[in-house]
């Protein structure tokens, strides 16, 4: 069962959780005390460690799998060696192996309170701080997202003086980036604060002076309230369109009826709504994205890799994150269950990924050809949201070099093909 967490299948790994699940589930019913059972458990899953490298991933996947769905009955203790056992594997060289006991850790952070965790950060801290240097710097992203939790649960300076040397340039770049994230939370509070004041209700002054110039701008008041407060007391009221040119209005003309309007007709209507965004010259609105969006979403993103760590993500959930094109460089991809010719003979790949332009490619000749309802052959480069990403920006820098340079050849190429054609 522990061997089956890393199987292939998406439905072969879900039904081995759920079958380690209902397994400590079955200890619990026969054994009638909760922790002394899962203790006897643990214990059987422990086996697991002393195996091959693919079965102690597996049984470290399968206790962060247990942990996270009895969080509430492990003892102390307990836990205190589970935590022992995972800060010696991180020492490992294997990528696979730390990798697994990275993810342990996470949901160790996510499952449990800072109250509880205190006394288990010491351990922790000592088997993080013992990671090899080559490993060290592949799972740099996995790190500084632990890093950043442990930094917010109990401070700097604590888990400063608790890592090595090599560890705390990241701290502070850390540190450095909470504070400017803090700041603009806090400027970001104080500008709705005064907006919110701006648009209170201003108190009325009772001074005579005020009460004779309120009354002089009766009409100005009218024009800017709001339907709201009008309510009741615009039922019954009329406006009477006057004469052009000073013509008098003859009220015996049985067309003066269609004069008598229901609403003011110089009442201006507001020419511009106020949606908080910037508009171009051409009407276009300008909108960029909030800094708390992108924490949100990236606390949510954190949150689908811990679920994930644990065994219990859906595919719903998974295929989401694929399509979204939101994965870590360190992990794996998961094989799409899609069904693949076999056997002998000539078969067309389906999974396939077509390069860029290559329904343009000639099939007689060199060069690019023109295709009836698509559009011209020339080096069209879709535009994405992902591309704004630093670390693939020198992966795209790449692709339009080599864009350029095959743009170079081909027109290299065209020159010499006229001037053989000119020879000839």
């Amino acid at each position: 069962v522990i061997i089956c967490t890393k199987e292939v299948s998406v439905g072969a790994r879900k039904n081995a959780y759920n079958l380690l699940v209902e397994i400590g589930n079955a200890f619990v019913r026969f054994c009638g005390n909760t922790k002394d059972a899962l203790e006897q458990y643990l214990v059987l899953v422990y086996a697991g460690l002393t195996g091959s490298v693919t079965m102690i991933t597996c049984t470290v996947l399968a206790l962060t799998r247990l942990v996270f769905e009895y969080k509430d009955s492990i003892e102390v203790t307990t836990m205190e060696q589970l935590l022992h056992n995972i800060s010696l594997l991180l020492t490992s060289r294997t990528r696979e192996i730390v990798k697994a006991a990275l993810g342990f850790i996470k949901v160790i952070l996510f499952i449990m309170d800072p109250k509880t965790l205190a006394s288990h950060v010491t351990v922790m801290m000592e088997g993080i701080g013992n990671i090899k240097d080559d490993v060290r710097r592949h799972f740099r992203t996995k790190l500084k997202n632990i890093f950043t939790k442990f930094i917010r649960k109990f401070g700097f300076e604590l888990v400063k003086s608790m890592l090595p040397a090599e560890h705390h340039k990241v701290l502070i770049n850390i540190r450095k980036a909470e504070a400017r994230t803090k700041r603009r939370k806090q400027a970001a509070e104080q500008k709705d604060d005064s907006e919110s004041e701006e648009e209170a209700p201003k108190t009325k002054n009772d001074s005579i002076e005020d009460i004779l110039a309120e009354s002089d701008s009766d009409l100005s008041e009218d024009e800017g309230k709001a339907p709201k407060k009008a309510g009741k007391q615009q039922k019954g009221r009329a406006w009477l369109k006057e004469g052009e040119e000073d013509d008098p209005l003859n009220f015996l003309d049985p067309k003066v009826s269609h004069r008598v309007l229901a609403t003011n007709p110089e009442l201006k209507k507001s020419a511009r709504v106020e949606h908080g965004f910037k508009v171009t010259s051409d009407g276009r609105l300008i909108i960029r994205e909030d800094e708390e969006e992108d924490v949100k979403d990236k606390d949510e993103g954190e949150m689908k890799d811990i679920l994930e760590e644990a065994g219990v993500k859906s595919k719903k959930s998974q295929k989401r994150k694929f399509q979204d094109g939101n994965f870590d460089e360190d992990m794996d991809i998961e094989p799409q269950l899609k069904y693949k010719a076999g056997g002998s003979g000539i078969h067309r790949p389906l999974g396939g990924s077509q390069d860029i332009g290559a329904d343009y490619k000639s099939k007689k000749g060199k060069g690019d050809v023109k295709k009836k309802g698509k559009l011209d052959p020339y080096a069209y480069i879709p535009l994405k949201k992902a591309q704004l990403n630093r670390r693939k920006r020198a992966k795209l820098q790449g692709q339009f070099k080599g864009m350029v340079r095959g743009a170079q050849k081909g027109a290299l190429s065209g020159k010499k093909m006229q001037k053989k054609k000119r020879k000839a």
